[in-house]
């Protein structure tokens, strides 16, 4: 266990500030996932977020096709000088590492088609094709180097690497495709007084949203600056509690207290965050920032 905290926390320092952490036991139940600074060091820990520096490639066939893709792939690496770490836990597939530099100041807006660029730039389309694009997007964990998979019992090992511990520079291709968005995202606007209309607070009250996802600490206060503005503030209210189920009954009359403001941007990383961007979307292309 201490091997793992201090794997996690020399990530941590290297490469981000916090990430998601989590346990999932022999029969596939998950813990509720935590930022690594709020894990305690002993509680069982044995999966972390793919962090936004990193590329984890991975496909999802029989044990025979993901093992030949998989040498295929860091064959192709090795002819670009790509360094990389190649990790197997007995589940049939094989988890290959690469971290960029760079790479994790692509907008959270198109985080998963940065990863999916600059793959297809170093092993091509083709091959990238046959690859598990889910886990490009900005939050999905993986089994943690040296821990037990929960299905197979067997420790993920490392079984091939190339310059292994480096760090590599972004093709240019990426590194123009970052600027670019950059560029396009719409800067932001924080509205507190006027009437707030709101795609994301609206999907709140009609659908759950994952646990252990920050729903306290960054849907909260935005709804509570939502409904702060509207005449059936009670009524929508009381639907978000019955909704967001587990949300402590007064936390929005905490965050009134403090008067919170409403944050656009805030909201919106928030909902690329837990796979729901899309509701966003078309707000952020008809309206820019004007919500």
């Amino acid at each position: 266990m201490s091997l793992t905290m201090d794997y996690l926390q020399a990530l941590s320092k290297e490469w981000t500030n916090d990430f998601w952490v989590a346990h999932k036991d022999p029969n596939g139940i998950w813990s509720k996932w935590l930022p690594l600074s709020q894990w305690s060091k002993f509680t069982p820990v044995n999966y972390r977020q793919v962090l936004p520096n990193e590329v984890v490639m991975e496909s999802d066939f029989d044990d025979k096709t993901n093992k030949l893709i998989a040498e295929e792939i860091c064959k192709k690496l090795r002819d670009n000088n790509i360094a990389y770490e190649r990790y197997f836990s007995g589940n049939k597939s094989h988890h290959i590492h690469c971290f960029f530099v760079g790479l994790d100041t692509a907008p959270i807006q198109v985080s998963a088609k940065t990863k999916e660029l600059l793959v297809d730039s170093l092993i091509g389309s083709e091959l990238s094709s046959k690859l598990d694009k889910s886990l490009f997007g900005p939050k999905h964990l993986v089994l943690i180097p040296n821990e037990n998979h929960p299905k197979t019992d067997v420790r993920k090992m490392l079984v091939d690497s190339y310059h292994q511990g480096s760090v590599n520079p972004l093709p240019e291709i990426v590194k123009d495709f970052i600027s670019l968005h950059k560029q396009m995202v719409p800067q932001v606007i924080i509205t507190p007084q006027e009437k707030i209309k709101c795609s994301a607070m609206e999907l709140s009250i009609k659908k759950r949203f994952p646990d252990g996802s920050g729903r306290q600490n960054r849907l909260a206060p935005n709804f509570s600056a939502f409904s702060r503005t509207r005449s059936d503030r009670q009524q929508l209210r009381n639907a978000f509690y019955a909704t967001q189920v587990d949300t402590k009954p007064n936390c929005l009359s905490c965050w009134d207290s403090k008067k919170s403001t409403f944050s656009c941007k805030q909201l919106r990383n928030y909902m690329y965050s837990i796979g729901e961007g899309s509701t966003c979307d078309l707000c952020m292309l008809n309206k820019g920032d004007k919500i």
